[in-house]
């Protein structure tokens, strides 16, 4: 590389020769030749240092030839490359490039580019399509689509798919195939042909094993359960038929002239039938069947049935005494009696039942009422309920809400099984109603007549057909004698020749024959009926259980296992009651802890001090106290103040109207311009007479300042332009 060598050095005087030009100008020559002049490489001796300015609008690289055009930046331990890549038509970066803050990379025009508008997030802007050809598209995060979704190809969702709102479209046409093979969770809603308000719901329930529903493989209609259909050709396999029957196969004639193989016969044609066919006499014998004694086989004999505890009986009827058993629906007063998980239904109310909002008895054998209960606690300071229906916060040392509370119970205390199938065929737990009707609707149902003259099979599941029941009744002789025996709801029963009469003891009754001598009018036999050790009475001391009690009055006090009476409520207990004591004990244990603002949960105080706030802290989720410092400060007494000096100009409105009481005087020099000073509005003076140490103001080269009104008479007198007299004497006339 060449550089500049000065030639020659000269001084005042001498003789300067052509040889000395030509020298200085052929190294400056040699110094700028394209291939061996100076190359501006970044030394910093001689002429070859960088060039840091380039005073062009236009800057060319590269020679013209084919080959690729590099552009290299030098640095410390990290250079960077640029490319142009001639024959390919595009620049290569051999290294990162960054594209600062939210400036961007445009493409065609400023309506298409690549930025970052916020810290974190990607921006590719089209104003009218982004495209993206690939045959594989990995997207491994989370993708918001607030526009529509077009797929041309197959979707495949490994994940969950959730929908919320709008509308769904599978298929435009009965060709497409739309297949399931996963579980579909929920109901399925079907709008039907009118988009409407109604609509088509297919609910699974809530089943506790697998449930196979098989479709008709042929165009049928299905049968709903509470719908009226004709079914045909269909087989009832053990039916419950409830309310009635009627239809061509049931036949209601008295006389069984239709003499049919096929048909059933009703309940009052067979009875009619019988009637005529049976005659009426004389008892022959009363026999006393298992678990009783007496009777008779000649001669008149009398059954006489005498009450026992809590029994009442007469020629009329045989009745329970409400006033000493329990009934179900009665209003009755028990008294000892042991409830042994007990379901209390409606309400409850009597002297063991306290309504006190402020719990003042502080009671340890008497329940509070749920409003009691919740008005002591809404009354009491810092006492957070928990309202979880589950109850999975399992606090010791915080209450449920009233809603909470019931949820729970409800879920709790009866413990149905929901089963169409009654898979579970649990010994311990009810069927629901709903589950209980489904099992019974879902049955095959064959209800299948056996027509047998003489009734061999004696089958007690399938009934005869109204032919057979008359050839047997036909077949019998009825010669001999018999009586007719009705119970309490009209059911009646005929007693023929051979046959005994038996009294079933069940349902808490005990019976037997307490006098079997003689058996006549004046000394009967006596059949006695009295209540067991399983029915409750009205006084005496026993233990109830599995009961639910509907409005129960509960008066004096309450007690037994399912009572607690724990001031810390350490059992914490799903199944059993708090008494009214226990539970206002443990309030106010509660209260007693939280009264102040340190002692709550949520709340951290460090350093108390006058005037300070609570402010919430999201970093610790509490709530700090804070003594506030700074521009602004506030007193114990809730006084604020402004510090000196904070306010600003920006901090002032621009509309705001400050009044001249307000400003200071302006002594900074160059504060006010000259055009904000009106002459006009100021004290009139023009009857006044100038005196030479009166002030006046003038601009001295850019800068205001005043002078004496001498100093005019001065600048008058010395400047020749005001020499004539005539000048003088107008000028000092104008001045007044």
């Amino acid at each position: 590389m060449a550089t500049y060598t000065r030639q020659s050095s000269f001084s005042d005087g001498d003789t300067i020769y052509a040889s000395l030009l030509n020298n200085e100008f052929n190294q400056l020559i040699a110094a700028f030749h394209p291939s061996s002049g100076h190359s501006h490489d970044g030394s910093t001796t001689g002429d070859g240092g960088p060039l840091s300015t380039l005073y062009s609008n236009v800057l060319s690289f590269g020679t013209g030839t084919d080959a690729d055009i590099a552009i290299t930046f030098n640095a410390n331990s990290n250079d960077g490359l640029l490319y142009w890549m001639e024959d390919e038509d595009y620049f290569k970066f051999q290294d990162d490039v960054l594209v600062n803050s939210t400036e961007k990379l445009y493409f065609r025009d400023t309506g298409l580019y690549i930025n970052s508008s916020t810290d974190g997030q990607l921006d590719i802007v089209a104003d009218t399509e982004i495209q993206i050809a690939a045959t594989t598209i990995d997207i491994n995060g989370a993708a918001d689509i607030s526009g529509n979704l077009g797929v041309g190809g197959n979707l495949t969702v490994t994940g969950t798919s959730t929908f919320n709102g709008g509308t769904i479209n599978l298929g435009d046409s009965a060709a497409d195939t739309i297949a399931f093979g996963g579980t579909i969770t929920g109901n399925l809603v079907f709008e039907g042909s009118s988009n409407d308000a109604h609509e088509l719901t297919l609910s699974p329930g809530n089943p506790s094993g697998d449930v196979t529903v098989t479709l008709p493989v042929s165009t049928d209609t299905l049968v709903g359960k509470a719908t009226t259909d004709v079914l045909t050709n269909k087989t009832l396999t053990s039916p419950v038929i409830n309310t009635g029957v009627s239809g061509t196969a049931i036949l209601d004639e008295d006389d069984f002239a239709s003499d049919s193989a096929t048909k059933l016969a009703t309940q009052q044609s067979i009875k009619a039938y019988i009637a005529t066919q049976v005659s009426t006499g004389d008892i022959t014998s009363v026999v006393a069947g298992a678990g009783l004694t007496g009777g008779a086989t000649s001669g008149d004999a009398t059954l006489n049935v005498v009450g026992g505890t809590g029994i009442t009986a007469n020629a009329n009827d045989i009745a329970v005494d409400a006033s000493v058993v329990a009934t179900l629906t009665g209003s009755q007063t028990l008294t000892n009696k042991i409830l042994t998980s007990p379901v209390l239904n409606t309400g409850v109310s009597g002297t063991a039942v306290k309504d006190e909002d402020n719990m003042s008895s502080d009671s340890a054998t008497h329940l509070a009422t749920q409003q009691s209960i919740k008005a002591y606690v809404d009354s009491q300071t810092y006492l957070s309920l928990i309202d979880e229906d589950n109850m999975s916060t399992n606090s010791a040392t915080r209450p449920p809400s009233q809603q909470s509370v019931k949820a729970y119970v409800d879920a709790n205390v009866l413990n149905l099984i929901d089963e169409d199938n009654m898979a579970s065929d649990s010994a311990t737990r009810p069927p629901s109603q709903q589950s209980v009707k489904a099992y019974v609707d879902a049955q095959p149902n064959a209800l299948t007549l056996i027509d047998e003259d003489d009734m061999s099979t004696d089958s007690a599941t399938r009934p005869p057909s109204q032919q057979s029941v008359k050839a047997y009744v036909d077949s019998q002789d009825f010669a001999a004698t018999s009586f007719v025996m009705e119970d309490g709801d009209g059911t009646e029963v005929t007693i023929t020749k051979n046959k005994e009469m038996k009294f079933v003891e069940g349902g808490g009754i005990d019976i037997n024959w307490t006098d079997t001598d003689n058996g006549t009018d004046g000394d009967p036999y006596d059949l006695t009926f009295a209540i067991d050790s399983t029915v409750a009475t009205l006084t005496g001391s026993q233990t109830l259980a599995s009961k639910t009690l509907t409005s129960p009055i509960l008066n004096t006090g309450v007690s037994g296992t399912a009572i607690k009476d724990e001031d810390n409520m350490s059992s914490n207990s799903a199944t059993h009651l708090a008494t009214q004591q226990s539970i206002k004990a443990y309030v106010d244990a509660q209260i007693a802890t939280e009264d102040t603002l340190a002692e709550l949960n949520d709340t951290d105080i460090t350093s108390p001090a006058d005037g300070a706030l609570l402010i919430y802290d999201t970093g610790t989720s509490t709530w700090r106290d804070y003594a506030v410092s700074g521009d602004v400060t506030i007193t114990d007494g809730g006084v604020a103040a402004i510090g000196s000096g904070v306010i600003v100009n920006a901090d002032i409105n621009g509309s705001a109207a400050i009044a001249d009481s307000k400003l200071a005087t302006i002594s900074t020099a160059d504060k006010v311009a000259g055009g904000a000073i009106q002459i006009d509005s100021g004290t009139d003076g023009t009857g006044i007479t100038l005196a030479n140490t009166d002030k006046l103001l003038v601009d001295d080269g850019g800068a205001t300042k005043y002078i004496n009104a001498s100093q005019i008479t001065t600048f008058i007198n010395s400047n020749a332009n005001f020499a004539s007299a005539d000048t003088a004497t107008a000028l000092a006339i104008a001045l007044g």
